[in-house]
């Protein structure tokens, strides 16, 4: 029996890899939030940064790396073998961004329905109430 001894180093580093990944995607939902934001801002004569709430939108980043490491946690083999082929690494890649993307989406839905929402003075947090208003 061949049993291969996987290093925690080879873990840890396909866990950071899968969360970077993952809060790459969920930055491209930050960048088409705060476009939608910098509309919003014009129509009411307000600036951009009046309703950026910083806090909620470094959680949205941090809950798209907890989905990218999620997501490597159920692809990966932990090994170097799934990083040899250029197709197999494109769709590991776009796999761990899509998860960043849309698994903020899921998990931003279970925490809005499930924690009391926090009242705030930010004009954006105060209109929605949910970390979805920030980073869409």
């Amino acid at each position: 029996m061949n049993v291969m001894a996987i290093e925690t180093t080879e873990i840890i580093k396909h866990l950071v890899l899968g969360g970077l990944i993952g809060a790459t995607g969920q930055g491209l939902r930050v960048v088409i939030g705060i476009k939608k934001l910098n509309d919003e801002a014009k129509k009411e004569e307000k600036k951009t940064s009046d309703l950026i709430v910083t806090s909620r939108l470094l959680i949205s980043l941090l809950i798209g790396f907890c989905a990218g490491i999620l997501t490597m946690l159920s692809i990966t083999t932990f090994t170097n073998e799934m990083w040899k082929d250029v197709t197999t690494t494109r769709n590991t890649i776009l796999s761990l961004f899509a998860a960043g993307y849309a698994g903020t989406d899921a998990i931003e839905g279970l925490i809005n329905k499930y924690l009391p929402k926090q009242r705030t003075t930010n004009d954006a947090a105060s209109r929605k109430g949910n970390v979805e208003e920030v980073v869409r």
